[in-house]
């Protein structure tokens, strides 16, 4: 679960946000069967970066933040891992890869 990722708005447009996304997106790979995270519907930009990555709208939450506005909840799911590969899946922030679209 992606709690919270904020770029500061003088970073933006950089890169800065998708890597950050891909780091975590890594590192949840090797344990986990998906990734999930909210983003208000007004934020086009958050759900552009997002679903650039792969992710797919899963959910709208009604009133979800306290300014009452309601949340899309967004998931990437990861392709089932051999036994062999979970164990020996290393993380390495410089490799990190775009996240692949569900199929």
């Amino acid at each position: 679960y992606i709690a919270m990722l904020a770029v500061h708005h003088s970073m933006r447009k950089r890169g800065m946000g998708s890597k950050l996304v891909q780091l975590a997106v890594v590192a949840m790979r090797a344990t986990c069967d998906e990734a999930v995270l909210e983003t208000e519907v007004t934020n086009t930009g958050a759900l552009r970066l997002y679903e650039t990555l792969g992710f797919v709208r899963d959910k709208r939450l009604s009133r979800y933040y306290l300014n009452g506005n309601d949340a899309f909840r967004l998931k990437v799911w990861f392709p089932p891992k051999s036994p062999l590969t979970a164990e020996t899946q290393q993380f390495r922030p410089h490799e990190a890869q775009p996240v692949e679209a569900a199929s």
